[in-house]
């Protein structure tokens, strides 16, 4: 198995919110939302928290354990903008990847993605929890509507609202020579999966692949950070 991460800035932004991990069992990509940086303690927290949560669990607890190291997430984050008035709407996107022999256990809030290329052919398996998406979902707008809609940036799920953030579970049984990306929205909100799954396919190990994905997504225009993780089996 191999991996590689790379999170960029981007063509526009003055800072990067985003934030990653990768120990070659666990991955995580997370896309913080908030003013005067507050974005960035929101993503860096939320992966902290997590990444440190998950370090010894065992396969029948991983689940409950995500959901639980969310939640306190959740309210590290409500507490910490309490505390400084700077940090007020920060929130966080995050999908993560738990690598536990062939089996992969996936988990998302937001609109962070994982992706999944088998057989040469990409799939989603995350769910992006978005007005836009729950419009698609529903039969209300197509895949290029809703690269264009005004609401394609509102997000209906985040870590850090107020409320109860919720989270996607999937359990997927991987076969040799699969490949996972994950990858927050500066990635495919530039790039149309069909461009992905193209980049993926041809482009050769992980280390080049993310370094092709995250080029890509700036000439096509890096109106945002984009951060990717390219695994490997």
């Amino acid at each position: 198995m191999r991996y590689f991460a790379l999170s960029d800035r981007g063509r526009v932004r003055s800072h990067n919110e985003d934030c990653c991990y990768a120990d070659g069992r666990l991955f995580i990509v997370a896309d913080g939302v908030g003013g005067q940086q507050a974005g960035e303690v929101a993503s860096r927290t939320t992966v902290a928290m997590v990444s440190s949560a998950l370090q010894k669990v065992v396969p029948s607890e991983v689940e409950e354990r995500v959901r639980e190291t969310v939640k306190a997430a959740n309210r590290k984050l409500l507490d910490l903008a309490q505390q400084d008035q700077r940090l007020r709407g920060m929130a966080t996107t995050l999908s993560l990847v738990l690598l536990l022999d062939h089996l992969a256990c996936v988990a998302s809030a937001g609109d962070s993605r994982v992706y999944l290329l088998r057989d040469r052919r990409l799939q989603q398996i995350t769910r992006d929890h978005s007005v836009v998406a729950e419009m698609q979902r529903e039969g209300k707008l197509t895949e290029e509507e809703t690269r264009i809609h005004p609401y394609r940036s509102v997000i209906t799920n985040v870590i850090g609202a107020e409320g109860e953030t919720y989270i996607d579970f999937f359990r997927v049984q991987l076969r040799k020579s699969d490949q996972l990306l994950l990858c927050t929205d500066g990635l495919n909100s530039m790039l149309r999966d069909q461009e992905i799954e193209a980049i993926m396919d041809i482009s050769g190990g992980p280390k080049k692949i993310c370094r092709a994905l995250v080029e890509a997504a700036n000439r096509a225009g890096g109106y945002d950070n984009t951060t990717v993780i390219v695994i490997k089996v």
